[in-house]
């Protein structure tokens, strides 16, 4: 979404050969899943800061919404 890499493979490509971190962690799996809040720093880049996500569904429907 910040533009900085395209594919799957990129990524791949990128964080075998660029060290990058996830809240002060180093990180190298391509499939981390990022949560609001989470920063991420890599060398020459800006910091990202997750603000947003996906939209998640509540685990227990309130009294209104709930199946009959």
């Amino acid at each position: 979404m910040a533009g900085l890499i395209g594919t799957g493979g990129e990524a791949r490509y990128y964080l075998a050969s660029t060290p990058v971190s996830v809240n002060g962690e180093a990180e190298q799996r391509r499939g981390r899943k990022l949560r609001p809040g989470d920063l991420v720093l890599a060398p020459g880049e800006a910091p990202i800061r997750i603000i947003a996500g996906p939209e998640r569904k509540p685990d227990h429907p309130s009294d209104d919404e709930q199946q009959l």
